[in-house]
């Protein structure tokens, strides 16, 4: 499976424009929240069909930039994979949009209780949890995606179990724009795109056996 991953698009279009190759060649496109930046509705159609001229497939989580008209247009259209499973190919994709709280004031924070609700509504209707996706706006906790400073973090803990608890074979993140990369939890591939806003996105290549990234 040929999967294009976006994080961070920040409504900011022109990037997407230049990215039809890779978009065209995916099975499916994952958008690892903000879409918008506090947009409404017309703010994230716009995002959609212009990625939507050249991907097959797109499925997303909000962020936590992302108002609740945003997260209402995805599941409307049936693209947010918050609390739910999504099937491509034989894989399943599940999801948690948002943050845990940090300035107080964004649209879309939440409580840890919260995370670990969604992630468990998807598993409960994922058909084969060996070849899981785990899609998340904020990073797992304490890994090297969330690594703010010497032994600060600023991941969610709720994912972070998770994915020790589920041991997924990717998961995908962004929300924090300077942190561009991969890392591990046990058998889990970890990985932050970086900001779409800003030209940034990761091609992968996910097999049986392996997992081939490419950043752009």
């Amino acid at each position: 499976m040929k999967i294009v991953v976006l994080a961070d698009i920040h409504s900011q279009l022109e990037p997407l424009e230049r990215m039809h190759t890779a978009l065209s060649a995916a099975d499916v496109v994952l958008l690892a929240g903000d879409i918008t930046n506090f947009g409404n509705t017309k703010h994230v159609q716009a995002v959609f069909d212009t990625l939507g001229q050249h991907a097959r497939t797109i499925l997303a989580v909000p962020g936590n930039c992302d108002t609740p008209m945003v997260d209402a247009w995805l599941t409307q259209n049936g693209r947010n994979l918050h609390g739910r499973a999504v099937g491509v190919d034989g894989w399943w994709f599940v999801g948690a949009g948002g943050t845990l709280p940090e300035l107080g004031r964004l649209p879309n924070e939440a409580g840890e209780r919260l995370f670990t609700d969604a992630l468990d509504r998807g598993l409960a209707h994922c058909q084969d949890p060996s070849r899981l996706v785990v899609v998340s706006h904020q990073p797992p906790w304490n890994t090297r995606l969330d690594a703010i400073g010497p032994d600060r973090h600023a991941g969610n803990r709720a994912i972070r179990a998770f994915i020790d608890r589920t041991r997924p074979r990717l998961a995908v993140c962004g929300h924090i724009h300077d942190i561009i990369g991969t890392d591990n939890i046990g058998p889990t591939t970890l990985l932050n795109p970086g900001p779409a806003k800003d030209s940034h996105y990761a091609e992968i290549d996910l097999t049986e056996n392996d997992i081939r990234l490419r950043f752009v």
